[in-house]
């Protein structure tokens, strides 16, 4: 074998950033969902949150998966979370298509997609200027 397949066959294959990204903000939208809902079965929150309670965990499960995907690309951190935010978006829009009923004209999908583009936007915004100051904090710690 040559060396370049010996090289690919050792290294261990990971997501893509553009794929990390938005599974990750599932992932998070669907704990925090859980947990939420659990709340409103416990009666914790009352149910007239509910709609609130799912913007917002729409928006912080976003935002962790912008952060993820920035992280993972390493550069160009608005543009990852943007496009983690936006396929998101995406998602959303597709499952009210996909749901019997107004689809995605009511206000409350425009409000979940909003949420979910721009809590990808904050994500990726979180991860800016992260490599500038652990350099600055390397070089005076190796000084």
């Amino acid at each position: 074998m040559t060396s370049a397949k010996l090289e690919r066959k050792g290294k261990r294959q990971r997501l893509k950033w553009y794929l990390f990204g938005p599974l990750w903000g599932a992932a998070g939208f669907c704990a925090l969902g859980l947990g939420c809902a659990l709340l409103l079965e416990r009666e914790v929150f009352p149910a007239s949150t509910m709609e609130l309670l799912t913007t917002a965990c729409l928006f912080f499960g976003t935002a962790s998966g912008g952060a993820a995907a920035a992280g993972r690309r390493g550069e160009k951190q608005l543009e990852a979370g943007a496009v983690c935010g936006l396929s998101l978006a995406a998602a959303v829009v597709i499952a009210a298509l996909m749901a019997p009923g107004e689809g995605p004209v009511t206000a409350a999908c425009l409000r979940f997609a909003i949420a979910a583009a721009a809590g990808g936007l904050f994500g990726g915004s979180l991860r800016l200027g992260r490599a500038k100051a652990k350099r600055r904090k390397n070089r005076l710690i190796h000084r």
